[in-house]
């Protein structure tokens, strides 16, 4: 959260299964808002004697836009786009938040990236590939992932996975995976396999 404009606006980012979004609060009116932008992971920043914010969005179908927003206003505006080497935004793709139940009852996450379904192709099913995450206490969002997009653009289904011991879902979930609990975390990996079988687009 940052203080702006002579400390009279208050802004912060909240994510959302990895998804960030950026809120605006005029502190003298207790206003609070939303400002629609494009999905993503955010950097924002803002001056004292401004109401502009600066937000940076790394994205799955951007490596790096940035817009300006007006926190009074909430009008945002591109200042500058990435040249993409020629690549369509159009042909990337932004993945889907997934959750399912682990064998010992947890709920464990994930982002799923789907190929497009070819042109009269019905129940079409993907290979996939599991990308697990470092860390180990570290989370799987949706930004620029260049052999992500190569994969799906290849047809191959991506599941970036939120194993426990992921962050961006609570303390408790954090949590899930110290010391003794780690091997917790490798079957959790099982449990997406079997999760992933059941699924007609898998």
């Amino acid at each position: 959260a940052r203080l702006c404009y002579n400390d009279a606006i208050l802004i912060w980012t909240e994510n959302k299964d990895g998804f960030d979004t950026l809120w605006v609060k005029q502190l003298s009116e207790n206003k609070v808002k939303p400002i629609a932008l494009p999905k993503g992971v955010y950097q924002v920043s803002c001056a004292d004697k401004s109401t502009a914010i600066s937000v940076r969005i790394n994205g799955p179908t951007t490596p790096g836009h940035i817009y300006v927003v007006d926190a009074q206003s909430g009008y945002s505006e591109v200042v500058y786009r990435p040249t993409m080497a020629g690549i369509s935004p159009n042909k990337l793709v932004t993945p889907l938040p997934i959750s399912f139940p682990s064998q010992d009852g947890i709920t464990l996450y994930g982002l799923l990236y789907l190929p497009e379904t070819s042109k009269g192709t019905q129940n079409q099913s993907f290979p996939i590939v599991i990308d697990v995450h470092g860390g180990p206490t570290a989370q799987a969002r949706p930004s620029w992932s260049p052999l992500t997009q190569y994969l799906v653009g290849k047809g191959i289904a991506v599941l970036d996975i939120n194993v426990r011991g992921s962050t961006g879902f609570g303390k408790t979930y954090m949590r899930k995976d110290n010391q003794e609990k780690r091997l917790d975390s490798v079957r959790d990996l099982v449990d997406a396999i079997n999760y992933l079988k059941a699924d007609p687009r898998i």
